[in-house]
């Protein structure tokens, strides 16, 4: 008999309850799936994505990874890391970059928790389970939040949407790679491998 497949969960924590612990034990009792907290106080257990969407968020992480090894002025991070990006909201994008500096503000013993800011750059890409107006608000909340830049990446549409600071939203369609700004600079993702998939 196959297993059903695992599903996305949503749990909305009662006002009256402290949404961070709730938060922590669920991210606690489902420690290999990821899970946000979300700014009404509902806490979401991601569906994995099927091999093709890992795939295609490990390229966006794998590149960004790879630059920041060069660059030396931060770290790049896949979406096992969870970032406070307000006291109560919680969020994990397929790729983040956090310079040194705000880094070392961590005290070491800490670090092994959740980030308390918001990175400051952010990539989402969209697999099929995920919501498209989710996606989008999430990219917008990560720049509202602190993040000078926010990416989310449509292999299904061939599309980038473009979210930075102080600057209109931009959407671009059928380009080979997108270039950051900013403190990441220099940073040039190149999407024919997640357009072109598995």
């Amino acid at each position: 008999m196959t297993p059903a497949p695992l599903e996305r969960i949503e749990i909305i924590v009662p006002e009256r309850d402290d949404s961070r612990r709730v938060f922590g034990e669920v991210a606690a009792l489902y420690e290999n799936r990821k899970v946000e907290l979300t700014e009404k106080g509902h806490i979401i257990v991601m569906a994995p994505a099927g091999i093709e969407g890992g795939y295609n968020s490990g390229e966006a992480f794998g590149q960004l990874r790879n630059w920041a090894k060069q660059n030396k002025q931060g770290k790049a991070f896949d979406s096992s890391a969870g970032f406070f990006i307000t006291p109560n909201e919680n969020r994990s994008p397929d790729a983040a970059w956090v310079s040194n500096d705000r880094i070392e503000s961590i005290p070491k013993a800490d670090r092994k928790g959740f980030a308390p800011f918001c990175p400051d750059f952010a990539i989402e890409v969209k697999s099929p389970s995920n919501n498209l107006a989710e996606l989008r608000d999430k990219c917008a909340r990560y720049v509202q939040c602190g993040a000078v830049e926010a990416w989310l990446i449509d292999p299904e549409t061939t599309t980038v949407e473009v979210w930075r600071l102080n600057q209109p939203h931009v959407t671009l369609k059928n380009v080979t790679s997108v270039a950051a700004s900013g403190p990441l600079s220099g940073f040039v993702l190149d999407l024919t491998e997640i357009w072109a998939g598995l």
